[in-house]
């Protein structure tokens, strides 16, 4: 048997889900981003998490067809498990 052919419509097709797909993880990054800025903010946390929160990348990496997408580890818009709060040493 030989090589099969594969035609333009189906590497467009293909093509076309590929950005259809990568576009979803980028709007949920792009969004977190927003969200992690706007906590340092509220929060007032100092300096180094508030730079880190600015240099987080909001575009994750080119996705492709077969590609495996991980998910989130905390839900984008669900705020994290609060910390215990400290008491007062006398």
């Amino acid at each position: 048997m030989g090589t099969p052919v594969v035609s333009r419509l189906s590497i467009e097709a293909e093509t076309w889900a590929a950005d259809k797909t990568t576009a979803v993880p980028a709007g949920h990054a792009d969004r977190a981003a927003t969200e992690m800025t706007a906590q340092t903010a509220a929060e007032r946390l100092p300096a180094a998490r508030t730079q880190a929160a600015a240099t987080c990348p909001v575009t994750p990496p080119a996705t492709s067809i077969g590609s495996t997408v991980v998910p989130l580890a905390q839900p984008v818009g669900q705020a994290p498990p609060a910390r215990p709060k400290r008491s007062a040493v006398t």
